[in-house]
């Protein structure tokens, strides 16, 4: 399984940036995930278009995109030859309904970060559980809330 990290997304949910800049943050989130696996780590950019340098060890790519992460983990979605292979590490949810729409699965950043070691198991995987599976109104609230995903918006 590869690991795919909504850089920001951890950085703001895990108070990484609370007494230090944004930037020492971000820096500190890559030493951090790189002791843990193998990872591509999305960060939003204005001035390092594209770049995915300065990573703090081999395990760690960092891909710093033009546009949203948001946007452009969905679009390396669609791309990637087996989208099911990717675990996308985030909490901003509208994103993960976007992955899990495409096949990745989506972990929450305190459920990655208690157990990064890539052993994650969807919640289809778990076999029976407590919590009731959506109606079918829930669902379609769901996609009225979140929309579809659909070719012509992802062009």
């Amino acid at each position: 399984m590869e690991t795919w990290i909504d850089g920001y997304n951890v950085v703001k949910r895990k108070k990484m940036d609370e007494r230090v800049s944004l930037e020492q943050a971000r820096e500190h989130l890559l030493r951090r995930v790189g002791a843990f696996a193998r990872v591509v780590v999305w960060f939003d950019a204005k001035s390092k278009k594209g770049s995915s340098t300065e990573s703090p060890s081999a395990s760690v790519t960092v891909k710093y995109v033009t546009g949203t992460a948001d946007d452009a983990i969905v679009d390396g979605l669609r791309r990637h030859k087996d989208p099911r292979s990717v675990v996308v590490v985030t909490d901003d949810l509208g994103l993960a309904v976007r992955c899990r729409q495409l096949g990745a699965e989506h972990v929450d950043v305190d459920a990655w970060f208690a157990n990064p070691s890539g052993k994650h198991r969807s919640v289809e995987s778990e076999g029976p559980s407590s919590k009731p599976k959506p109606t079918k109104s829930e669902i379609d609230w769901g996609l009225e809330q979140f929309g579809h995903l659909d070719d012509e918006r992802l062009d």
